[in-house]
């Protein structure tokens, strides 16, 4: 504090101010002032007399909720001063959400749908792969059945051949999350695109789907009778 400051932006207000230097009497934390996804940038406040630019902001801090106070702070602003008419008073929650978090939240319940999609298809390729595979070792199974393998052994084995394709594919993702994530950064706020609760988090919900859609049809392995699958071949 004590320091003096050229804002040169006041030079080209519609009133421009002869001398824009000013000295520093007090200085506050960091706030966004430029979007929630990027950094605050330099930021002065000064008396807005200085510049005729019009409209002006009016931030009010209550208790309860603040839409209901609406009505009467118009009401005190018009008491103060009845050339003054009050526009789009509205609650800061609201304006943020219409300004701020609309966009993102519309990109963030675009990519939900697909990821859904996405998830879902993986879920039906893995039952389908390990449907398919059963079938064709219906056989192999119904010997080791016959031998005197338990139906856990052979669900285990099911689900431990679908989770290796799981892991195969969470290793592919992982390399493409590397690559494509930096593009999908602008998108996010918060949070980093290599998140390591985030990452964590889809790939426990991959491997749980993918152990979940092994399962089944290891359940409809093991209730094949050995001697009729030994028979059909």
């Amino acid at each position: 504090m004590g320091r003096e400051l050229d804002i040169e932006a006041l030079k080209n207000a519609p009133e421009p101010v002869a001398n824009p230097r000013f000295q520093i009497v007090g200085v506050v934390s960091d706030m966004k002032n430029d979007g929630v996804r990027r950094p605050a940038t330099p930021e002065a406040y000064v008396p807005y007399t200085l510049a005729g630019y019009g409209a002006y902001s009016l931030y009010v801090r209550t208790f309860g909720n603040p839409a209901a106070l609406s009505t009467a702070l118009e009401g005190q602003v018009l008491t103060l001063d009845r050339s003054v008419v009050p526009q789009g008073t509205t609650t800061l929650e609201s304006a943020l959400e219409v300004s701020t978090y609309a966009r993102p939240r519309f990109g963030l319940m675009l990519f939900s749908v697909f990821a859904g999609i996405g998830l879902l298809l993986v879920s039906l390729g893995v039952y389908s792969v390990i449907s398919y595979s059963l079938s064709q070792q219906a056989r192999e199974i119904g010997i080791r059945m016959a031998l005197g393998a338990s139906p856990r052994d052979v669900r285990s084995q099911v689900v431990a051949a679908g989770l290796g394709f799981i892991l195969m594919g969470v290793g592919i993702g992982m390399l493409f999350v590397f690559f494509v994530g930096r593009v999908l950064a602008s998108q996010l706020f918060g949070v980093s695109w290599y998140d390591p609760m985030t990452l964590g988090s889809a790939i426990a919900v991959l491997v749980v789907v993918g152990l979940a859609s092994s399962y089944l049809p290891s359940i409809r392995a093991t209730r094949v009778d050995p001697g009729i699958a030994l028979r059909h071949e």
